[in-house]
């Protein structure tokens, strides 16, 4: 965009250096899981029976340790295998996957609750 002899435009200037800040406040306010850790936390605190809360907490504590670590690898993992395949989409084959695997946990988690509700009535 130029506007006169060979100068730019500042507004495109200043809406383009705003977009990388938007994504990192939208990554921050949308996607950073402290927040639900910490309440995930409270509610396995109030629903643990009092003297088993060391166990539940470090049972608790050693599984997000094991997705925390297992999560990259297998990620890592799925996107070598998808570059060894010399296929022109090998990149979607990782985000397909792991999207499929999401949405196979929403629908389980869903069809689960269904179930439960269907028998405590």
């Amino acid at each position: 965009m130029q506007s006169g002899a060979g100068k730019f435009d500042s507004r495109v200037v200043d809406q383009c250096a705003l977009l990388p800040s938007g994504w990192v406040l939208h990554c921050y306010y949308e996607a950073a899981p402290i927040d639900h850790v910490r309440r995930a936390v409270v509610l396995v605190n109030k629903a643990a029976p009092a003297g088993q809360l060391g166990a539940v907490n470090g049972a608790g504590q050693m599984l997000a340790s094991a997705v925390r670590g297992a999560g990259p690898a297998l990620c890592g993992v799925l996107w070598a295998a998808s570059l060894g395949m010399r296929v022109p989409w090998h990149q979607f084959l990782p985000f397909a996957l792991v999207s499929a695997g999401f949405g196979g946990i929403f629908a389980w988690y869903h069809l689960q609750r269904a179930a439960i509700e269907r028998l405590t009535r």
